[in-house]
């Protein structure tokens, strides 16, 4: 295909003539192929034979599927032939008619020809936005009432969406639309191209064999070097008594037609010349402050009625943008309808401000309030830009004659004067300096003697240092005689290293023990979730809270669709971490080989989740089969399952390197998923595993590996060997105020140094008292396992977890099972909190109809003491959780150089029980980029399994995310919440770097620290912090030497226009101009 200047195509002709038995040939082309057949239509196809048609036969291939079959008979036998067929909406987007006749001698003479039909959708979906007056309208004012209109068949399903045009600008793909579903149509196309005749793969001039998204398509025949090889490709089955020959196969030529879309201009605009505006006269009032600003507006469904309209009745948001409104619908009779033209409301005001803010900083930092005034009134403005007062935070005022900046701070109210032109915009700047914490609201007006407007934006203030979380559970059991007290001291850290006023402390109760864990399903630890283990996070407890609840009937609707979204997101992404070979790993096809460990808990869990049998969530037996097969295959001949793969989970190798424990998790998870494997080598292998396990009992000694062992042994029926197990692990439990639990002894405890220290279990003691629980649980023995359930329920966070991913499921797994087989009926809790600030407060009391639902009360900042009673009857569970920052002074603090070190240099380097941690810090001569050198080693026992890296990004700069994933070692990198995340198997005993930039990108000062912390991801104990900071701070006019009060600006009004201001000022002003008219027009 060549394209000339005239906006021409031209296509050239390929004819490939074959032989033939008779001689016969025979071709079949549209009539008119410049025409676009309609579902309804008519579309005629001419044929050319060699040897007169008295009548052919023909099939209609659609869709994947024979649409329809027929015989032409024609009135007299000629070589050329027409005949007509009439469209239907199954044919669309595109069809493909097959052609034959057979010769006097049993010959069959084949032909095809693709053709698209428009009109898929039967169902005909209309949108429009209204106003009160029912009339149509493309754009309103702010505020103002409308009406979003959807037409479609009469009692469809209609679902609409409104969004923000700037977030499609961003992304797009996240709607349905006509394009895709008739793309996703074609993907059912049988045409088969493996073979035969193409021009295109031999290099040659060649039209378009296979439409893709819509693009100009000409009616193309299917090649092949004979009659058979026509049918194959046309995707058809053949099975015939005729005799298949050699055949003629003609291309035709395509006269030169325009190509809609090339050549045409964009039509320029200009703005009218602008007069000035009277600068004396009162300052219009605002009379509404903008708040809302949603990227998504209108997200609904509705039922259409007998006419097939729906209405959404709504006001526009404060945003000044284009909503791009679009719908679809679903009916019985029609199918699916997409609207063809989404409907645009463009909400605009001739006169508004904007603030553009960071998205956070730290409390202390100072920052560049950037509030622009937009004027398309016709004429110059004269505008007084208000910043209101607020006791949040602090302004930086100016010098009144010179209007330079003061070195004052005050809470006040700051106004700056500045001109806007007709048509443009106009910036200024003040500069503020935040004290509360939380969410800050900034309120700015923008007023001239004929227009007005105001704006609130929230700015996120965090707390400098570095975050602490410390939760406080305890059960609770009482009766009527014998009520529950217990007075608490909150785990704050004292007055030296507590950063004033971070405290966060709450109370809560529920009557379940599993309740908390449903309020926190969508966040139940605070660590990183990004590997394949770890996106079980998000699969696991919905199976368990899911089984829990059917199991003693609290599945309510809103918790069984939760659970449902959970569980099928879940089971999707974990599917990105499978290898080809059926197996799992962290990282999927990054890594060289499948984790046995996590093939078999992925294994195990589909199963669980297979066991639900929820309609809406479809598990592929292939799945748990595939994975089964390729643990089976690896198991050694003494039934032992080694770790082909990198250690996620170091101890899941055992202390001593055996792999028993190892062996002893997936025997019970091939034990426990026996129902949903096909394989009859299961059960051997099972048998082999459980052998290799009674071998190894009498020497095992370690209380991970036998906690583990006894759960595989009575998974697998084993009750004696579970027996003997258990027999050896009760000397070794821990037994403390009425609980019970079992612990590493061999791991050091922290040094907590000068910083604040909590002591919390570490995750394999977690581990291994929730596999003694179930272990007990299976025997049925409730009375022995209380112990172990008080100290379980004692140990978990804020969020209804654990401290990790491993412990979080086990952890849960034992806590339901529990709950399940006890039982908790004819509650009647009241509880009351009372602080040693003489505050009283109490739960609304617990009952068997609100037991799950999660209470919380929020105590004063200044609490250091709680008293809770519990009278009633009943069990609940109570948590105290206190969360507060601590000051980075007890911190290491990173190295400030000209030439980074030599990596082995270890030097200057922060070491926390396995984990030596060293930052070099390089700035640019400029100030405005600044590189950080992040060097660590392992030097604890073992090898570290896996480790993540968390890189704090300092306020006003963005962190270079690409650079970071190129680098040696690194699995996988996550932004969140201004900071990096990074993932690596593990973390080698030589010192290994790493290189991090970052780019100012935001007017800030006094930039606080920002921690960078390596930690063991299975060891909660294991983790360095250093903190870091640009040294070089830079003044407020450093950072901005535009800003008001930096030059004297007086005579310009204070303000900055896009036209006659510096470069950096020119082009954040011109930018955010260029967005809102590429957004708005």
């Amino acid at each position: 295909v060549s394209l000339k200047g005239s906006s021409t195509a031209r296509a050239v002709k390929s004819p490939n003539p074959f032989e033939t038995r008779s001689g016969q040939q025979m071709q079949i082309t549209l009539k008119d192929v410049d025409s676009v057949s309609q579902a309804g239509g008519n579309i005629v196809f001419q044929l050319r034979s060699t040897s007169s048609l008295s009548k052919v036969s023909y099939q209609i291939i659609s869709r994947g599927t024979i649409h329809s079959v027929g015989e032409q008979v024609f009135a007299s036998a000629a070589t050329r032939q027409e005949f007509t067929i009439t469209a239907d909406s199954n044919m669309a987007p595109k069809a493909r008619i097959l052609v034959y006749f057979l010769t006097a001698d049993g010959e069959m003479i084949v032909d095809s020809v693709d053709f698209t039909v428009e009109g898929a959708f039967r169902n005909d979906v209309s949108v429009r936005f209204t106003n009160p007056s029912n009339t149509e309208i493309t754009q309103s004012e702010l505020g103002k009432d409308v009406t979003f209109e959807v037409t479609a068949a009469a009692g469809s399903f209609v679902g609409c969406l409104a969004v923000d045009q700037s977030v499609l600008l961003l992304k797009s793909g996240n709607d349905i639309t006509q394009a895709e579903v008739l793309a996703e149509l074609e993907e059912y196309d049988v045409k088969d191209t493996s073979g035969g005749f193409n021009p295109c793969l031999r290099g040659e001039p060649c039209i378009m064999a296979k439409r893709k998204k819509r693009s100009f398509w000409w009616p193309y025949p299917i090649g092949g070097n004979n009659a058979f090889d026509l049918l194959k490709e046309a995707g058809m089955l053949v099975m015939t008594d005729a005799y298949l020959k050699k055949d003629l196969v003609l291309y035709p030529i395509l006269e030169e037609r325009p190509i809609a879309g090339i050549g045409g201009g964009i039509m320029d605009g200009a703005l009218a010349p602008a007069e000035d505006s009277s600068e004396s006269g009162r300052l219009a009032a605002v009379t509404t402050v903008r708040k809302a600003f949603p990227e998504s507006w209108l997200w609904s469904e509705m039922m259409a009625g007998s006419d097939g309209r729906v209405s959404f009745e709504t006001k526009v948001p404060d945003t000044i943008t284009s909503w791009v409104a679009s719908a679809f619908a679903v009916s019985d009779t029609m199918g699916l309808g997409v609207g063809s033209t989404p409907a645009k409301l463009r909400a605009f005001k001739p006169f508004f401000v904007t603030v553009n803010l960071p998205y956070s900083v730290v409390r202390g930092e100072q920052l560049e309030l950037k509030a622009i005034v937009f004027n398309y009134m016709g004429v110059d403005q004269t505008v007084t830009v208000t910043l209101k007062r607020s006791t949040a935070f602090k302004v930086q005022g100016k010098e009144e004659s010179s209007n330079k900046i003061d070195s004052g701070l005050a809470f006040a109210e700051v106004k700056n004067v500045i001109k806007v032109p007709a048509g443009g915009g106009t910036s200024t700047s003040f500069w503020i300096v935040p004290q509360d914490l939380g969410g800050v609201k900034v309120e700015v007006h923008a007023q001239s003697t004929s227009a007005a407007d105001g704006m609130e934006k929230m700015l996120l203030v965090k707390p400098e240092g570095k975050l602490q979380e410390v939760a406080q559970s305890f059960l609770v059991n009482v009766t009527s005689s014998t009520p529950f007290q217990q007075t608490l001291q909150l785990p704050i850290a004292n007055a030296s290293t507590l950063v004033p006023g971070s405290e966060y402390i709450t109370v809560s109760a529920i009557g379940d023990i599993m309740g908390s864990t449903l309020d926190g399903l969508e966040r139940l630890v605070r660590q990183p979730t990004g590997c394949g283990e770890q996106n079980m996070l998000g699969l696991v407890p919905n199976i368990v809270v899911r089984k829990y609840l059917e199991g003693v009937n609290k599945l309510s609707d809103d918790i069984r669709a939760k659970t449902t979204k959970f569980m099928k997101l879940g089971y999707e992404r974990e599917l990105n971490y499978q290898h080809d070979d059926g197996s799992f790993s962290a990282f999927g096809n990054n890594d060289n080989s499948g984790s046995m460990w996590l093939t078999a808990f992925v294994m195990k869990s589909f199963h669980q989740l297979k066991m639900l049998n929820d309609p809406e969530v479809f598990i592929d037996p292939a799945i748990i089969n595939n994975a089964t097969s390729w643990i089976l295959k690896k198991q050694s001949k003494d039934g032992s399952f080694p770790e082909p793969g990198n250690v996620i989970h170091k101890d899941m190798q055992g202390k001593a390197g055996s792999g028993t424990s190892l062996t002893a998790y997936v025997a019970s998870a091939l034990a426990e998923a026996q129902a949903s494997v096909s394989s009859s080598d299961s059960a051997t292998s099972l048998a082999d595993a459980m052998r290799f396990l009674e071998t190894e009992l009498s020497s095992i000694t370690d209380p991970y590996i036998l906690s583990i062992m006894a759960y595989a042994f009575i998974k697998a029926g084993k009750q004696s060997l579970a027996d003997q197990t258990l027999a050896k692990l009760e000397p070794m439990a821990t037994e403390k105020d009425g609980m019970k639990f079992w612990e590493d002894q061999s791991d050091p405890m922290p040094v907590s140094g000068s910083r604040f220290y909590h002591h919390q279990a570490k995750s394999s003691s977690i581990e291994m008292t929730s596999y003694v629980l179930l272990t007990y649980l299976a025997k049925r023995d409730l009375i022995t396992g209380v112990p172990m359930m008080k100290w379980l329920t004692s140990q978990r966070n804020g969020h209804g977890g654990f401290r990790s991913t491993q412990d979080t499921v086990m952890g849960l797994t034992a806590l339901a099972e529990f709950a399940a087989l006890s039982g908790n009926t004819n509650k009647n809790l009241q509880i009351t909190v009372t602080t040693d600030q003489d505050v009283e407060s109490s739960f609304t009391p617990i009952t068997d109809q609100n037991d799950l639902v999660l209470q919380k009360i929020q105590l004063e900042k200044s609490t250091r003491e709680v008293t809770i009673r519990v009278t009633g009857t009943g069990v609940g569970l109570i948590q105290v959780s206190s969360i507060f920052n601590v000051k980075a002074g007890g911190y290491k603090k990173a190295n400030y150089i000209k030439t980074f070190p030599e990596t082995g240099d270890s030097g200057s380097s922060s070491e926390n029980n396995g984990i030596a941690l060293r930052v070099s810090v390089q700035e640019s001569e400029d100030k405005n980029s600044m590189e950080a050198q992040v060097c660590g080693r392992w030097t604890g026992v073992d090898r570290s399994g896996m480790v993540t890296l968390e890189y704090g990004v300092v306020s006003g700069y963005a962190a270079d995310a690409d650079q970071l994933r190129k680098q040696d070692g690194i699995k996988k990198v996550e932004t969140e919440d201004q900071k990096l995340v990074a993932y690596f198997d593990e973390l080698p005993t030589d010192e290994k770097c790493w290189m991090v930039k970052a780019q100012r990108v935001a007017a800030v000062t006094n930039v606080q620290e920002a921690p960078i912390t390596l930690s063991a991801y299975y060891q909660n104990d294991v983790e360095t912090t250093v903190f870091y900071q640009p040294q070089a701070q830079k003044t407020m006019c450093e950072v901005c030497p535009e800003c008001v009060g930096c030059t004297n600006t007086a005579g310009q009004g204070g303000g900055n226009k896009t036209s006659g201001s510096s470069a950096a000022t020119y082009g954040i002003v011109t930018i955010v101009l260029a967005t809102l008219t590429a957004i708005m027009f």
